[in-house]
């Protein structure tokens, strides 16, 4: 985490550092910084949206391909994080953690350190109080703010569906426009700019058209991406349906870190997906297809080929569900990350529905623990990825160094887990309620006495006319 801060914080200041070696005022310095940090990685979230979006139905809305994953620049990652448009496959926990991502954000960082210095040594001292010297880098700052704006416009047309959104993109590109003269007209300390702005905007509006379009290439491309069993170097599955299987979960956390490579499982899986997507074509990309509570399960793929790997959701029957875990037990470190749990005195509970004394909750996870290794894996995966109806128990634990919550089902599936939490749960319903059963206790025999009082538990005080 600290080296993770420090890396980022590296990248920060190399690129304030470039900046200020080829601008010469404070609004171009943020402007540059801001171009060099965010724009990249700006055209890379567009073009994995523009990926979703012809895809919608079996695509995950939150996976980049390759480099155009933001958590390889942990800065953008954490940046994009705080606006929830972040667009990486793992969470930013498992980012900060990741090696490819601390590795490419320091030599991003060594590669602008080194640019920056030879460009603050060839920096010319009449640029100070300039946006830029000479006339090629000024008017290259122009058309990127221009472009940045305008490049909104094109996705936005690209991304319509029914609605005709030529008004947002003319408006679109009327802003760019504008914040182009405005940007001039501040750092020049001039009004008369417009001469000098209108190439800038023409060719931000031109590269806007043609990156836009080529995103949109792109795009149609990746999601019509098949996988072949036979080129794959593996899979990694993760189960999407209940709240356990969230980023920060602890079974989505092995479960996404696990390759598997054994030819069946490859075979299997790039089928099933083959058959859902051939399913969501039909039926439409941008329609969702309904899964019905139990009936289906979803799973997040990562199928790796050539060196890139590209995450897509499947859903599986629960009998392909069953089939798909009984490959995995081929696996014995996946099962037994999922089998062997950490013990009772090991935890801290974090929640648990309904309200419980601690003893109690460590009582109902031992029982818990007990009962998994009699169902077997088949079964408990079934449970922990199927969504049912349930009772939910969160737990937190630190394995290897890292702290983990998971959350545990306590469903009919498991009948001894469930006995004890229902028996529990009535034992403190009886002890909440003692004093209000013997209230009703003294209304109904004054009621079976031909007393006139009322017997409802809420007007229990007071007397009938």
């Amino acid at each position: 985490m600290y080296l993770s801060t420090f890396i980022c914080s590296l990248l920060c200041m190399a690129i304030i550092n470039v900046s200020i070696s080829i601008t010469g005022n404070i609004l171009s310095n943020i402007c540059v910084t801001g171009l060099i940090m965010f724009l990249p990685r700006f055209i890379a979230l567009m073009v994995t949206e523009l990926t979703v979006f012809h895809g919608e139905a079996y695509m995950i809305s939150n996976s980049g391909v390759g480099l155009l994953d933001s958590s390889n620049n942990m800065i953008v990652g954490w940046v994009f994080s705080v606006f929830d448009i972040y667009n990486g496959p793992s969470g930013i926990a498992d980012m900060v953690l990741s090696l490819t991502s601390n590795l490419y954000t320091l030599v991003l960082a060594l590669i602008y350190i080194a640019l920056g210095a030879l460009l603050f040594v060839k920096r010319k001292s009449e640029t100070a109080g300039k946006a830029a010297n000479g006339k090629v880098l000024p008017m290259i700052i122009r058309t990127l703010i221009g472009f940045s704006i305008a490049f909104i416009g094109v996705m936005i047309a690209y991304t319509s569906i029914d609605n005709d959104e030529t008004i947002a993109v003319v408006v679109l590109f009327i802003v760019s426009a504008l914040v182009v003269f405005v940007y001039e007209c501040i750092v020049s300390k001039k009004m008369n700019v417009i001469k000098q702005c209108i190439p800038s905007i023409l060719l931000g509006y031109v590269l806007a058209v043609v990156v836009g379009t080529g995103a949109n290439s792109f795009g149609k491309y990746e999601a019509s991406y098949e996988p072949d069993a036979s080129k794959l170097a593996y899979v990694s599955i993760q189960p999407m349906d209940m709240y356990y299987a969230s980023d920060n979960g602890y079974f989505s956390s092995i479960s996404s870190k696990v390759q598997f490579t054994d030819e069946e499982i490859l075979k299997y899986v790039s089928e099933k997906f083959g058959a859902y997507k051939d399913k969501c074509i039909s039926n439409g990309v941008h329609n969702y297809i309904y899964n019905g509570r139990g009936s289906v399960t979803n799973y997040k793929v990562g199928f790796r080929q050539n060196g890139v790997t590209h995450y897509r959701r499947i859903q599986l029957t629960d009998s392909d569900a069953n089939k798909l875990a009984s490959l995995l037990k081929k696996d014995e470190n996946f099962v037994k990350a999922y089998m062997e749990l950490p013990d009772s005195d090991k935890i801290s509970v974090n929640y648990i529905t309904g309200n419980m004394e601690d003893s109690d909750c460590k009582d109902i996870y031992e029982t818990i623990t007990s009962e998994i290794k009699q169902i077997g894996f088949e079964k408990w995966y079934q449970t922990v990825t199927s969504d049912v109806d349930t009772f939910l128990m969160s737990v937190r634990f630190s394995k290897k160094g890292v702290t983990y919550d998971m959350v545990l089902p306590i469903s009919k599936n498991m009948p001894q887990s469930y006995n004890k939490y229902i028996g529990i749960r009535n034992e403190y319903a009886i002890r909440n309620n003692e004093k209000e059963l013997g209230t009703m206790s003294d209304i109904l025999k004054q009621y079976l006495n031909g007393s006139s009082r009322t017997w409802d538990k809420y007007t229990s005080g007071y007397e009938t006319e």
